[in-house]
């Protein structure tokens, strides 16, 4: 095993050091300010506030010619179908418009083929605003870097690409309260942290349906949706998918019958990292989300009653709905303890919380939850217009210095 690791390490070094030369030349290609690249979740999604912000581009802005930049086959052809502008990220194709781009948009940091990328603007959009720790600020779970800093200043000038990769110029926030959160993350000025609000939660004042709200609505009449978010546990990284159904007091039996008799549709969207859980159907009042049962998450958020969640940052991005939050943060103690410190007290949410399952049909049954107070919302949320994408995309040309885009 460890010569199989050691083998790989060093392709890896062969690999970096046939590309070096190039990383510099392509320092002498001129790029075309009015072409943007995006990607999202690793190059394995289309999702996110790049989708949102690529989308806005397709409708808004016809001088500037977006792109977006996939590692996924199965994206590429349902985009190629739409009509809609994709590369795969290293196919020849890819590699010129990146090439070409002058901003490279991202919901992490690692969704473009970064070989392509010396020299250009990279707005990091991000994922949601952090409760969690992130990046740079990261000191407990699987993405702390135990790497010397003898071995990183080797890495940044054999293979500066992967360095590059985590060097952005700009990211975005949705109030004045996470800025320096974000700063610190990533390394940034505060100026450079933009008060724009995330344009994936425009789409939650467009009054836009998924047809799995509207079906379950005819199915279930006068019933309560609710969406139930937990955020990524470890366990993802050994292969084991997070089960909140087994353990925190949860009992099949109980939940389907309090289901039944409260009306309630429990939908259940597990995170990203936890997508391929299986889960052993029990009650058609218990909806199992998986990518394919709808076009755009936030749609679908838009059109349910009460979310609940732990520590997921769909909390913040739900508060300009004004409808009831539950928080179940069933494992807390462990969760900062092994998983993921945060960045500020838990406490300081606004929201009825369940520490199990019991609780938690207690209080649906009660009618304990309640939406959160308008002053912890603007706190968390300034941005309630659904202008975010306009926003970011005037914040990207002020970055470029260029004012007249359809000139270009």
């Amino acid at each position: 095993m460890f010569f199989f690791r050691y083998l790989l390490r060093v392709l890896k070094l062969l690999r970096a050091l046939i590309f070096l030369p190039f990383w510099y030349i392509e320092l002498l290609i001129p790029r075309k300010k009015n072409v943007f690249v995006f990607g999202s979740y690793y190059g394995q999604g289309y999702a996110d506030n790049s989708k949102a912000l690529f989308e806005y581009i397709l409708e808004n802005e016809p001088g500037i010619k977006p792109c977006w930049i996939t590692k996924n086959k199965d994206i590429y052809r349902k985009l190629k179908s739409a009509g809609k502008p994709v590369q795969m990220a290293y196919s020849i194709k890819g590699w010129l418009v990146q090439l070409s781009a002058s901003v490279a948009f991202g919901s992490h940091t690692r969704e473009l083929n970064y070989h392509a990328l010396n020299g250009i603007k990279h707005i990091l959009l991000w994922h949601g605003m952090p409760l969690k720790k992130i990046e740079k600020d990261v000191t407990k779970g699987i993405d702390v870097e135990n790497i010397s800093g003898f071995a990183k200043l080797t890495r940044s000038v054999i293979d500066p690409n992967y360095i590059y990769r985590y060097k952005i110029n700009a990211t975005v926030a949705t109030s004045d309260f996470f800025v320096p959160y974000l700063a610190s993350a990533f390394s940034l000025k505060k100026e450079n942290v933009w008060l724009a609000g995330l344009p994936r939660t425009d789409c939650l004042h467009k009054n836009k349906t998924e047809k799995i709200i509207s079906s379950l609505r005819e199915k279930h009449k006068k019933a309560t949706l609710l969406l139930y978010m937990p955020t990524f546990r470890l366990s993802a990284a050994k292969g084991d998918a997070y089960n909140p159904f087994d353990g925190n007091g949860f009992d099949r039996v109980r939940f389907k019958e309090f289901l039944l008799k409260e009306n309630i549709v429990f939908l259940y969207k597990p995170h990203f990292n936890d997508r391929d859980i299986t889960l052993s159907h029990f009650s058609d009042r218990f909806v199992l989300l998986d990518d394919g049962a709808y076009d755009d998450l936030y749609a679908l958020v838009s059109g349910i009653d009460i979310l609940s969640t732990d520590y997921s940052s769909i909390y913040f991005d739900f508060l300009v709905l004004n409808k009831p939050v539950i928080l179940t943060p069933f494992d807390y103690d462990e969760y900062v303890g092994g998983i993921r410190e945060h960045y500020f007290d838990y406490g300081m949410l606004p929201g009825i919380r369940a520490h199990n399952w019991d609780e938690f049909m207690d209080i649906v049954s009660a009618k304990k939850y309640y939406p959160v107070p308008e002053e912890y919302s603007d706190k968390f949320a300034k941005y309630k217009d659904g202008n975010s994408s306009k926003r970011c995309f005037e914040k990207t040309m002020e970055l470029l210095n260029w004012r007249n885009v359809c000139a270009a």
